[in-house]
């Protein structure tokens, strides 16, 4: 039943993601494999990110947390507000082909994945 419940909520989760999303400018076609890759953690099977909503994003480190910044330009729903990267978002250890930090992310969920770029 548990099962069924988190599998129900995580659709919810990317129907509302999905609708908010719109497709960066001038998309690199070589990375739509590695964003389509990304999946949810704890729902491995349940894609978090694609071309469309994983952008890169500036991060900080702030009394030992994570933090990204949720930047109106990137994000549809941006709040230009740097957000706390819950350590269970991370998804690490993970191979990142653009180099920089990358994040989905909505206002209404949060952080639903995180990938650190490179030296980071």
């Amino acid at each position: 039943m548990f099962k069924i419940i988190l599998l129900i909520l995580v659709i919810w989760i990317l129907v509302v993601v999905s609708a908010k999303s719109a497709p960066p400018e001038n998309p690199d076609p070589a990375l739509a494999p590695f964003y389509k890759s990304l999946m949810i953690p704890g729902a491995e099977h349940i894609s978090c990110c694609s071309e469309t909503d994983c952008r890169p994003v500036k991060t900080k480190m702030k009394d030992g947390k994570l933090q990204m910044f949720a930047d109106s330009t990137i994000y549809k729903d941006g709040n230009n507000q740097w957000v706390d990267v819950p350590q269970n978002r991370i998804l690490s250890p993970r191979e990142n082909p653009t180099g920089e930090p990358v994040a989905c992310w909505d206002n209404f969920n949060g952080v639903i994945c995180f990938v650190h770029g490179s030296g980071t």
